[in-house]
C-alpha cells in the first residue's frame, strides 16, 4: 500500500472512532444508557484499532 492510502485509511478509522464516541455520548446524555454503554465499548475498540494501525505503520500522533 502506498503512504497516501495508509494515511487515508488511518483517517477513516479515526473518523469512525470519533463518530462512535460522539454517538454513544449523545445516547448516554439522552438517557438511553444501555445502548450508550454498548456504543462506548464499540467506540473504545475502534479507537484502539485506529491507534494500533497508526503505530504499526509508523505514523505520528
Amino acid at each position: 500500500m502506498s503512504r497516501k492510502a495508509i494515511k487515508e485509511k488511518a483517517k477513516r478509522k479515526g473518523q469512525v472512532a470519533g463518530g462512535a464516541a460522539v454517538g454513544s455520548a449523545v445516547l448516554l446524555a439522552v438517557g438511553a444508557w444501555p445502548i450508550g454503554l454498548i456504543g462506548a465499548g464499540i467506540a473504545g475498540w475502534a479507537a484502539w484499532d485506529w491507534f494500533r494501525y497508526r503505530a504499526r505503520n509508523g505514523m505520528r500522533f
